[in-house]
C-alpha cells in the first residue's frame, strides 16, 4: 500500500505471507525502492532460504507449521531530498519532513538493567547523531523473548529513560511488547520510528474501549496519527482485551477476547476517520496456536484484511492471562 507523505515522497507499506518466492526481493529492485525497516518471520527450518531485501533485518522464528512471511516499509528514491544511512538506522527528508528508522538494537545474553539500558543508550546516540530529540520518537517495538520473565525488567528501564523524556506536557510514542525468538543471541530488541518537521502533525489517538496504558503505570499510547495535508498514518500499539480499568477481559475465552481486540483497533480507527479497509500492516499474536483458526475466522468475519497481516504463533502477551494481540499500521491518502 502506497502512503503519499508531504508533496513528493511516498512511502510503501509491503505485507508478503508467503515470503520463500522472492517476488518481493524482485519487486523492491525493479521499483528501485529504499528499504527502511524489514520483519521476516520463519520457521528455523527455512531460515536459509529467505532473501533479506535490507541490510538489518529483524529475524524472528516462529512455527513450522506457518510459511515465511515479510513485512517491509519502504521509500521510491523519486520523492527523496535527502538519505543517509547511519551507524544504526536510516534518515530521510524530503522538504519539510525527516523520518529516522532504526535498525533493531539488540541485547547480548546477559539478562540484567545494565544490558536493557545499553540498549537505550544505542537509541539516544542514534537520534543525536540525526539530529532528533527523544520527543521526536513517534513509535516503538521491544521484543522479548521471555516476555512474562523480563516484562518488568522492560518497564522498569523504560520508566527510567521515558519518565526523563516525556512529560505531561507531550505525547508518549505507540509501542508494542511481547514475546518474540529472535534469530541471534540477545534476549531482547528494540527499534523506533522518529518523524521531524514543520509539515507533518503528531497526536496521540484515543480509545472509547480502553482507559490510557500511563492510567495503570505504562509508558506508552494506545495509538499515534501522524498527519500532512496529504495523508494520515495511524501507529497503532499492541491492542490486547483490556478494559477502561486496564485489567485483562473475558478471562479464559480466546474468541471474546480476540473480538474485543479487533473492536478496539476498529475504535481507534474509527476516532481517526479510517476503518479496516486503510490497515496497511499488521501482525497478530496468539498465545496458543491452537487458537489458530477461532482467531482467524474472527479475523475474517470481522473484515480485517489477512494478506495484510504477519501471523506468530504460540508467543506470551505481556500479562499470562491475555491470549492474542494485534498492532496495525493503517494510511489514509487525501482524496
Amino acid at each position: 500500500m502506497e502512503c503519499l507523505v508531504g508533496k513528493r515522497l511516498i512511502l510503501e507499506y509491503i505485507v508478503d505471507t508467503d515470503a520463500i518466492g522472492g517476488d518481493l526481493v524482485d519487486y523492491v529492485c525493479d521499483k528501485d525502492l529504499l528499504v527502511l525497516q524489514e520483519r521476516i518471520v520463519s520457521p528455523a527450518s527455512k531460515l536459509s532460504e529467505v532473501k533479506p531485501v535490507s541490510d538489518n533485518p529483524l529475524v524472528i522464528v516462529n512455527d513450522d507449521r506457518l510459511p515465511v512471511q515479510r513485512s517491509v516499509v519502504a521509500v521510491q528514491k523519486t520523492g527523496l531530498d535527502a538519505f543517509q544511512r547511519l551507524d544504526s538506522g536510516v534518515l530521510l527528508e524530503s522538504e519539510d519532513i525527516r523520518m529516522l528508522f532504526s535498525y533493531p538494537f539488540l541485547t547480548g545474553r546477559e539478562i540484567s538493567f545494565d544490558s536493557f539500558n545499553e540498549v537505550y543508550r544505542g537509541l539516544d546516540d542514534l537520534l543525536r547523531q540525526a539530529g532528533f530529540t527523544e520527543t521526536n520518537i513517534v513509535r516503538t517495538w521491544f521484543l522479548v523473548k521471555e516476555i512474562l520473565r523480563d516484562y518488568d525488567l522492560l518497564n522498569e528501564v523504560r520508566d527510567e529513560w521515558f519518565g526523563r523524556w516525556f512529560t505531561k506536557d507531550c505525547f508518549i510514542p505507540a509501542s508494542t511488547g511481547i514475546q518474540s525468538r529472535i534469530n541471534e543471541a540477545g534476549h531482547f530488541s528494540l527499534e523506533f520510528l522518529a518523524v521531524d518537521g514543520a509539515g507533518i502533525a503528531i497526536e496521540q489517538m484515543h480509545c472509547a474501549l480502553q482507559n490510557e496504558p500511563i492510567e495503570y503505570g505504562k509508558m506508552f499510547s494506545r495509538g499515534i496519527l501522524l498527519s500532512t495535508p496529504q495523508t494520515r498514518i495511524a501507529l497503532i500499539s499492541g491492542t490486547a482485551s483490556t478494559d477502561k480499568c486496564g485489567e485483562v477481559k473475558y478471562l479464559g475465552d480466546v474468541a471474546q477476547q480476540c473480538q474485543h481486540m479487533l473492536d478496539s483497533v476498529r475504535d481507534l480507527l474509527e476516532g481517526v476517520g479510517m476503518g479496516f479497509e486503510n490497515v496497511a500492516q499488521a501482525m497478530l499474536w496468539l498465545k496458543h496456536g491452537e487458537d489458530r483458526e477461532v482467531c482467524l475466522d474472527l479475523v475474517a468475519r470481522n473484515g480485517f484484511p489477512l494478506e495484510r497481516c504477519v501471523l506468530l504463533l504460540d508467543c506470551n502477551v505481556c500479562r499470562d492471562e491475555w491470549l492474542c494481540e494485534m498492532e496495525v499500521t493503517a494510511v489514509k491518502n487525501a482524496g
